[in-house]
């Protein structure tokens, strides 16, 4: 986390090792290149807060995990985010949605306020075309040129 300049590094990801096991291994992105994701100054003070608040617990690693178990000081696993997202809604009154569906609406929502497709796609760790193909949807609104 770079909260500093407002953005998150993504240069590795954590993936299964398998379908039916719990372990993860670091490998590299997708695409083989980091990415860099603008936050919102509210993302960047929750985020503040989150650290200061495991680094008070001792919580904190060294292998740049921003959520981690109390018990193992390990990452969670899928199934632990999706539980505590799905008690984060019910208790702010949302309907219930997939945790991944939010990054499709993020995506959604940037076009239609007329972010470049190839900034969002290097976010997205996306190519252009993909991006396009995957989510962007007609608004019904064309804006022509005078």
């Amino acid at each position: 986390m770079r909260l500093d300049e407002g953005e998150l590094l993504i240069s590795k990801t954590l993936r299964r090792d398998g379908t039916a096991t719990h372990l993860r291994l670091w490998s590299g992105t997708k695409t083989g290149k980091a990415r860099v994701v603008p936050l919102g100054q509210q993302v960047v003070e929750v985020l503040r807060k989150h650290r200061e608040t495991m680094q008070c617990l001792g919580l904190n690693t060294k292998d740049g995990l921003v959520f981690v178990t109390p018990r193992t000081h390990g990452h969670l696993y899928d199934s632990g985010l999706e539980k505590v997202w799905k008690r984060s809604q019910r208790r702010v009154g949302l309907a219930p949605r997939r945790l991944y569906a939010q990054k499709h609406s993020f995506l959604n929502h940037a076009l239609a306020l007329e972010n470049s497709p190839a900034d969002l796609a290097a976010v997205a760790g996306h190519r252009t075309g993909e991006l396009l193909r995957t989510y962007a949807k007609p608004t019904g609104r064309v804006k022509v040129p005078k």
